[in-house]
């Protein structure tokens, strides 16, 4: 005679299928979560590594500091020159007038001392590299600006711009115009325009302003820090760009930064 199944065991065994089920996604689950733990800790050690490299270069600005003063006295030299060389004409026509007895012509001068504005910038970047090809690429730099001119400048902006538009995203300690009169000035960097996200999308350009009253004075330097780059794996494009430009009141065309950001994937 064959036994009849209890309906206690079945219900049973449905429940164990049901919980290995549930098992089997919790350990998927947190397959992913170490994952993602992996990759921050990775990303975590590349800023940490970029921040030493940057306590390096303290001795370095310390330098430029000196270079800065004596940049100055120089200046100044050349201006008391200028001033004694203007002195001793002048005491000449005097000499002259004395010995011919003609009226003393006075001649207007230029100063020798042109000013031009000049600004130049750069990346300092380093670059964590996917552990899959699932993995998004980052990047993670400092945007260099240094004033090689002899005038203040003002109104310092600055433009990044990614090609393909849809490659990645940046991001970095940038507000909005109202979010740095909310924070009263916490923020010195913020986004040129009101509709900045659609900048973004429709040409893959970053414009950020400046808000530091101050001007940039010759030899002086300023830093957009610690900015990050996510790059996405792009089907059609094979490579990804970032181009850095910089502008001022006194530079409207701007200028292109020394060097540019290229990932090959």
């Amino acid at each position: 005679m064959k036994q009849r199944q209890q309906p206690g065991r079945s219900e049973d065994s449905i429940q164990l299928k049901q919980r290995i089920i549930h098992y089997q996604s919790e350990i998927v689950s947190y397959e992913h979560k170490l994952k993602t733990l992996q990759a921050n800790i990775e990303k975590e050690k590349l800023r940490n590594q970029f921040l030493q490299e940057k306590l390096y270069t303290i001795e370095d600005q310390q330098i430029e500091i000196y270079q800065k003063e004596i940049h100055k006295l120089k200046e100044k030299i050349m201006q008391l020159e200028v001033e004694l060389e203007e002195e001793k004409q002048r005491s000449l026509q005097l000499q002259q007038k004395v010995v011919s007895n003609k009226p003393l012509v006075e001649e207007t001068k230029q100063s020798t001392l042109e000013t031009r504005p000049s600004i130049q910038a750069h990346f300092a970047y380093s670059t964590l590299l996917p552990q899959t090809e699932d993995d998004d690429i980052t990047i993670i730099g400092d945007f260099i600006i240094k004033n090689i001119g002899t005038e203040a400048l003002h109104d310092i902006i600055i433009c990044f711009k990614l090609s393909p538009k849809d490659a990645g995203t940046l991001s970095g300690k940038i507000g909005t115009k109202k979010s740095r009169d909310l924070l009263d000035s916490e923020i010195d960097w913020v986004f040129l325009h009101e509709n900045w996200k659609e900048k973004i999308r429709e040409y893959g350009e970053y414009w950020i302003k400046y808000v530091d009253p101050n001007p940039l004075e010759p030899n002086e330097t300023v830093i957009f820090p610690q900015f990050d780059i996510t790059l996405t794996k792009n089907e059609e494009s094979q490579s990804v760009v970032v181009d850095g430009f910089v502008y001022s009141k006194e530079l409207p065309k701007g200028s292109f930064s020394l060097n540019k950001i290229i990932v090959n994937y």
